[in-house]
């Protein structure tokens, strides 16, 4: 753990001082903590796409070993659905019962258990014909297809042992996390061009200063160790506060050192909490990260709420993309990135070398972790906010109301870019999404200990 301490210098209403924590981690241990007092289930019973328990009807998939549930209808998405329309030559081969005809055949030739190879052999021809028409530099349904089919391609190698007629697509993953953490020259210029990271970031400092109006002495523990600059916001408004002036303001950030959180080992005690302060919790796409270890969750969540804390703000991916079935995955997936790629295309120009790493690297690795890899490979895994607010519920959390200062914060942010009529603020209970021409692709959402 390193500890730093240096005076407040953005007002002078912190009569005290601003302290900065990072805890920094080591990868060969196990997250630890004393345990919550209420008896919850265990989360591999909610998250873990392996269990046989009635609550993977509540994730929307099928648990292995037993009937398959009736599919549900996936409704088309309006980004999708435009930029079909938009581009009559690939419709002519996308759309229609043709589309849905060999949709089904790649979907199940590819997904579940072993085909015979003649399946096989009709998917490589649909992929072949995704090529034909694909492109990584083309529209934003040319793209799409195309990460897609070289998920595909490699889909098919794995599962029939023989090389796929595009080695060429073949390639590492690429550090997902990198996205997330907002560190590469791509991600960070797609941040600043695209609003949704600064919706996310501005609402959540937004809710965290409303939930702390009357706070005088703060503590805020940030799960994601980063540069620490998107609090400046909070310090400022903090620091500009003429009733309740804040006297001591101090950040932790949980940070890894270069290991995986999920391996840290976490403890109350390296908060270095005092029984005076406030304190708030922020957890930017990190529950998220521990979906493929839900034991790890499960602690975590635990040492959380045994900090006593006034707030905690998450944001996450809303999507479903933790489904044990193929087709199921394969189809939120493609929905979702649908969005995602035409939101590119309006903010991003096309030549744009940021954006074009940003697809091909990042996005195409998530893509293809999602569809190719399986059990714990398959480490890019979100659900919805359903899921989170049951599985949050049963560890003695309950769900606030995103302030009207927060939402009043993300409007204006959002009339600040072009295209504002295309992305979508919408509530979902007491939560917000922020999605692209009615597709949700985030959440933010806000919770205390009951």
């Amino acid at each position: 753990m390193s500890t730093s301490q240096t005076r407040n210098q953005t007002g002078s209403q912190f009569s005290d001082k601003f302290t900065h924590h990072t805890l920094g981690f080591h990868e060969s241990e196990t997250l630890s903590g004393s345990s919550s007092p209420i008896n919850s289930p265990p989360i591999s019973g909610l998250l873990n796409d392996q269990e046989k328990v009635p609550i993977a009807d509540i994730l929307d998939q099928t648990d292995r070993g037993t009937s398959p549930k009736k599919e549900k209808a996936y409704p088309i998405s309006l980004a999708y659905l435009e930029i079909l329309q938009s581009y009559s030559k690939f419709q002519r081969h996308l759309s229609g019962s043709c589309a849905v005809k060999q949709s089904t055949n790649i979907d199940t030739s590819i997904g579940g258990e072993r085909k015979p190879s003649t399946q096989y052999d009709r998917a490589k021809t649909l992929l072949m014909l995704c090529d034909f028409e694909s492109s990584p530099v083309g529209n934003p349904v040319q793209r799409l297809v195309f990460h897609f089919a070289d998920a595909l391609w490699e889909k098919v190698e794995r599962e029939t042992g023989m090389k796929s007629l595009k080695p060429e697509c073949i390639e590492g993953e690429a550090d997902v996390d990198e996205v997330f953490k907002g560190y590469h020259p791509a991600v960070l210029a797609t941040y600043k061009a695209v609003p949704f990271a600064k919706l996310l970031q501005f609402t959540a400092s937004q809710v965290i200063i409303s939930a702390l109006a009357s706070a005088t002495k703060i503590h805020l523990i940030d799960l994601e160790a980063r540069t620490g600059m998107h609090w400046s916001m909070v310090m400022q408004s903090l620091s500009e506060r003429s009733k309740y002036p804040v006297e001591l303001l101090k950040i932790t950030m949980v940070g890894d050192s270069g290991e995986r959180m999920e391996e840290t080992d976490m403890r109350e005690e390296l908060f270095e909490l005092d029984r005076e302060e406030s304190v708030p919790v922020f957890g930017p796409l990190v529950l998220r990260a521990l979906l493929v270890k839900p034991h790890c969750l499960e602690k975590m969540i635990r040492i959380i709420r045994n900090l006593c804390l006034d707030i905690m703000v998450l944001t996450e991916v809303e999507g479903k993309h933790n489904s044990p079935s193929f087709v199921n995955r394969f189809i939120e997936a493609l929905f979702y990135y649908s969005a995602y790629f035409d939101s590119l295309d309006a903010f991003i120009e096309a030549a744009d070398s940021n954006r074009l790493a940003m697809e091909g690297t990042f996005m195409a690795s998530a893509m293809r972790n999602m569809v190719v890899r399986e059990g714990r490979e398959r480490v890019i895994r979100n659900v919805g906010l359903d899921t989170w607010r049951l599985f949050l519920n049963r560890e003695g959390f309950e769900e606030v109301e995103v302030s009207e200062d927060a939402l009043y914060q993300a409007k204006l942010i959002v009339e600040s870019y072009s295209h504002s009529d295309s992305v979508s603020l919408e509530m979902n209970g007491k939560a917000m999404t922020v999605g692209w021409k009615g597709t949700p692709l985030h959440s933010i959402s806000a919770w205390r200990c009951f």
